[in-house]
């Protein structure tokens, strides 16, 4: 069983497409183990800088066990484990690239139109909050 760091609540195993993630239902934060987040941006950590002044509490990564290390993405705060690249992505963190990728941004239009043209729908959980960070990284 494995806990929300925030919150201690049992976190919620999904499946979107090829992902495996979990999820806090109360405070809609989001796991995304080291292996997805590497098929799917690899090199992801050196998108990111380190953060200098933490807003959240350090906890362990529940992969490999190691502490987990707060890193920003433009002004977006993460929790990026250094040794796995396992990613927490906490709920209000969450909100905010949504707001950047709102309905009728260009980023999002463009993800949609080319889930139209592949038949496919990315914008649909865990591949929703990877595309975001694709896009937001570049």
């Amino acid at each position: 069983m494995t806990l929300c760091p925030r919150d201690q609540r049992q976190l919620a195993t999904n499946q979107a497409a090829k992902f495996r993630y979990l999820s806090c239902l109360r405070c809609q934060g989001h796991w995304i183990p080291g292996g997805a987040l590497d098929r799917a941006i690899p090199n992801f950590a050196s998108h990111v800088s380190p953060c200098p002044h933490p807003t959240q509490p350090v906890f362990n990564c529940f992969q490999c066990q190691k502490p987990m290390g707060a890193v920003q993405a433009r002004g977006c705060q993460l929790d990026l484990c250094p040794s796995c690249h396992s990613l927490w992505i906490d709920g209000p963190e969450l909100k905010r690239l949504e707001t950047l990728f709102a309905r009728d941004s260009e980023i999002r239009t463009g993800i949609e139109y080319q889930d139209r043209q592949a038949g496919t729908s990315s914008l649909d959980g865990v591949e929703v909050v990877l595309e975001m960070l694709m896009m937001f990284l570049d």
